[in-house]
């Protein structure tokens, strides 16, 4: 690698996600000023040989929150009297009763898709004549 001191860089394939893992290889390249790099392809000492992946994943999200609260109540009363004199009788009753229900429920949910893309760079440097460096 010591005696490499210009580098082409090919394509990694054809699709947009190659070019521009290829483009950014040729910038890297560049930033570091150890190499120059050229588009002739003759007058270079390696081309860096490789192949760009991109894996695109669809997840899946989701939150759900719920609250709820009831409350119930109830009474009732009741009462018989009775009474007798002479052979007469009289009875008296009386009743009393009642109830109160209350419920209370929110609830609350979310759901999203993200779209993951994972790009990937396999890069070996190839000198002219064809040998890994």
């Amino acid at each position: 690698m010591l005696a490499v001191k210009r580098i082409y860089v090919e394509g990694f394939g054809d699709d947009a996600i190659s070019k521009q893992l290829q483009a950014m290889v040729v910038n890297a390249l560049a930033e570091s000023k150890r190499f120059i790099i050229t588009e002739n392809k003759d007058k270079a000492d390696a081309i860096p040989k490789g192949t760009g992946l991109e894996k695109t994943a669809q997840e899946f999200h989701a939150i759900g929150d719920a609250t709820s609260v009831v409350t119930a109540a109830g009474g009732e009363h009741g009462e018989i009297n009775g009474q007798i004199s002479n052979g007469n009788g009289s009875i008296s009753c009386s009743t009393d009763g009642g109830f109160v229900a209350r419920k209370l429920a929110t609830a609350d949910s979310q759901a999203s898709t993200e779209i993951v893309n994972d790009p990937r760079l396999a890069v070996r440097p190839v000198s002219t004549d064809g040998d890994v460096i």
